[in-house]
């Protein structure tokens, strides 16, 4: 029996039934398809957003940052510009020399304050330092004066044999810098 027989000996209200629900179907299926694709898309975007979403930062946080980072900048360039900073005065320049000598194991035996030279802007403060210990001591207390007084320079520096074959005794010429001189 063909499919036009069976729908010839069905009661028309039943076929209206059968084409009605075989529409229905195609029809919330298209919907379905339709509708589905564009519905995970638009709740896979909101769940990302409520991920980001704490990820977000305050722009008033990054401009109260900034502006503490400019503050320490300025304090940074004050610092920087008063040269040695507290060690340009010979008492604390000799405290942290000594300082710095007996955790490396050498004995400062002098430091003394040379003329000062006006270099335009900028003003050398010099002194003559002589120590004595290990020899492999002072690479080390070298290396530590140079971090500790940024603004310093080793301008000479002379070692010679000292009392025991390990030991050695140096004479150096370390000058500080600070702005300020007389074009400054």
């Amino acid at each position: 029996m063909s499919l036009v027989q069976t729908a010839q000996g069905l009661q028309p209200r039943v076929l209206a039934l059968a084409l009605g629900s075989i529409v229905a179907i195609t029809a919330i299926a298209g919907v379905l398809y339709g509708i589905k694709a564009p519905f995970k898309a638009y709740t896979d975007l909101t769940n990302k957003h409520e991920l980001l979403l704490p990820m977000v930062v305050d722009t008033g946080a990054i401009d109260n940052e900034r502006i503490n980072l400019e503050q320490q900048m300025k304090e940074l360039r004050a610092a920087a510009s008063r040269g040695a900073g507290d060690a340009t005065s010979a008492s604390q320049l000799i405290q942290t020399l000594d300082s710095l000598a007996m955790r490396h194991r050498i004995k400062l035996s002098a430091v003394t304050p040379l003329p000062t030279q006006d270099l335009g802007q900028v003003q050398e403060i010099s002194y003559e330092v002589a120590a004595s210990g290990p020899y492999d001591a002072f690479h080390g207390w070298v290396a530590a004066v140079a971090q500790e007084l940024r603004t310093a320079v080793v301008r000479q520096f002379v070692m010679e044999s000292g009392a025991s074959s390990r030991e050695v005794a140096t004479r150096l010429t370390l000058s500080v810098y600070k702005s300020g001189g007389a074009n400054g």
